[in-house]
């Protein structure tokens, strides 16, 4: 290991030799003010994007709700005996002028209702289970469209309510029709919520808000009107969300917080309420406060990272955790990983020039792997390039034998393990005697998606080298110390250590207030 550990050594003073001096001075960057900017400047752009396209869509439907070919349909078929009006010679014709309409001038509206001043449905485009009912009776009666008809027979929009003959939430413009001077009935421009989630849920695709922000829209009964990122189930009407940004929001119309999301996760939340023809709307633009700092400690590393491995300590063992394990037992050897699922357990020995590596989803499963300091993590391609170069000019070859095995862990959680919206609950706990490796190692788990504050350090240079246990299930993990002078050991559980997340905030002044 002496041998390895030294060409190691080797190896990064190179590096190091090749590669230009860089600057480190300590970040002045506004976190908490830049944030709060960049979120409510996305949430006015996108309020402002989802009222004009409403607006658009209000202009269009009153346009054709005066249209000859949507009135005349409209009189022309407006009768309870369907027998009578396929009997007209111009039903056919009307049927194609109108629909001929609608793919034409009207394609944006997912459907368009006829109703007569009774109520009765005489005709849609997509004859859905309203076709040819009354929207005052039976079930329909129930619908938010049902409701305010009777109530206000002038009203012109229905707000985001669940439509059960679409089996979706859904809005409508209306236009009421009148014939000499008194009301004949409405027609209804039925409008889906998805063009409306899609303009609010492009920033996940963009990544305009990173790997955890997100915009959304709430109602007066506050249910969501957009798709969560971070649910696989649908959440549009069928979420009710209760939190800090909200009531504020009720309360003062528009504001910044930091506080839970509808998660229970700290975020930057940035709120408004603002109204669309009388109804009232609460849009909301939110980023994992973890994010926020993990990205700022990844924009500022060099500054940071030597600050944070002062922080590090090998923690203690407050008599809760395990000690040592030997039933139902995987030994992990270097430059190798294992798994193991309820009821297994895991350990690897001898965590001296190598690293050690927990990663776990609590209660499924856990990986432990003991990686080696010739491992390809440790390695860029340039820095290989470069050591070949002089191990070529001596007749070796660098490199023989080793593998990616913290890429190979990567790999097999991602394909395998865990959703992507999953991430978030994975743990990270390394084990070191030395800070060789930590930044690199650090710098992968992020690029896979941990938050700094998914990542916990046991460290201590003091000691020889370190042996891990962890006991998948409870996830609990116990880590026995050696000192070979003192022929003792210590045993620590990583549980009493702070995380990164919370190294940062102490030494970045960071504070939650």
């Amino acid at each position: 290991m002496l041998k390895h550990f030294l060409k190691r050594l080797y190896a990064l003073a190179l590096v190091i030799m090749l590669l230009p001096l860089s600057c480190s001075g300590k970040p002045d960057a506004d976190l908490k003010n830049s944030t709060f900017k960049k979120l409510s400047s996305m949430r006015t752009a996108k309020k402002e994007t989802v009222i004009s396209h409403l607006e658009r869509l209000f202009k269009k439907a009153s346009r054709a709700g005066e249209d000859k070919i949507v009135v005349d349909y409209f009189f022309r078929h407006r009768s309870s005996d369907k027998s009578l009006i396929s009997a007209n010679p111009l039903y056919s014709a009307d049927e194609t002028s109108l629909e001929y309409y609608y793919v034409k001038e009207l394609h944006e509206f997912y459907d368009i209702l006829f109703i007569d001043s009774s109520g009765f449905i005489f005709s849609t485009i997509r004859k859905e289970a309203d076709y040819r009912k009354n929207i005052f009776e039976g079930d329909l009666a129930k619908s938010r469209i049902s409701t305010l008809l009777k109530s206000d027979p002038y009203v012109r929009f229905v707000d985001y309510d669940y439509y059960a003959p679409s089996k979706e939430a859904a809005s409508f413009i209306i236009n009421p029709v009148k014939e000499k001077g008194e009301l004949a009935g409405w027609i209804a421009f039925q409008y889906s919520i998805n063009t409306i989630n899609a303009l609010l849920t492009d920033v996940i695709t963009t990544g305009e808000l990173g790997n955890t922000g997100e915009i959304y829209l709430v109602n007066e009964e506050n249910l969501m009107l957009s798709q969560s990122r971070f649910f696989p189930t649908n959440t549009i009407m069928n979420f009710n969300v209760d939190t800090e940004s909200l009531k504020k929001a009720i309360g003062k119309n528009e504001g910044e917080i930091i506080s839970e999301d509808y998660r229970g996760v700290r975020v930057f939340s940035s709120f408004e309420k603002f109204s669309f023809m009388g109804n009232n709307w609460i849009i909301v633009s939110e980023v994992d406060e973890d994010e926020v700092i993990t990205k700022h400690f990844r924009e500022n590393m060099e500054y940071f990272i030597n600050r944070m491995y002062k922080k590090l300590s090998i923690g203690y063992d407050d008599g809760s955790g395990i000690k040592e394990i030997t039933e139902n037992l995987i030994k992990v050897d270097i430059n190798e990983y294992a798994s193991g699922k309820k009821g297994e357990a895991l350990s690897t020995l001898g965590i001296s020039t190598c690293t050690g590596l927990v990663i776990s989803y609590p209660g499924r499963f856990t990986y432990l792997g003991h990686i080696y300091p010739l491992d390809s993590t440790f390695f860029s391609s340039f820095e290989r390039s470069a050591i070949n170069i002089l191990y070529k000019a001596r007749g070796e070859l660098f490199g023989d034998g080793t593998n990616d095995l913290l890429g190979n862990m990567f790999r097999e959680i991602r394909e395998f393990k865990i959703y992507p919206y999953e991430k978030r609950e994975l743990k990270a706990v390394i084990v070191a005697v030395h800070t060789d490796n930590l930044k690199t190692i650090i710098e992968r788990l992020l690029d896979f998606g941990f938050m700094l504050s998914q990542i916990t350090i046991v460290y201590s240079s003091d000691m020889d080298y370190a042996n891990i246990y962890t006991r998948v299930g409870d996830d609990s993990i116990s880590i026995a110390w050696i000192n070979e002078q003192s022929q003792g050991k210590i045993y620590t559980n990583p549980a009493n250590n702070k995380n990164l997340g919370e190294i940062f905030k102490e030494i970045s002044g960071y504070s939650l207030n």
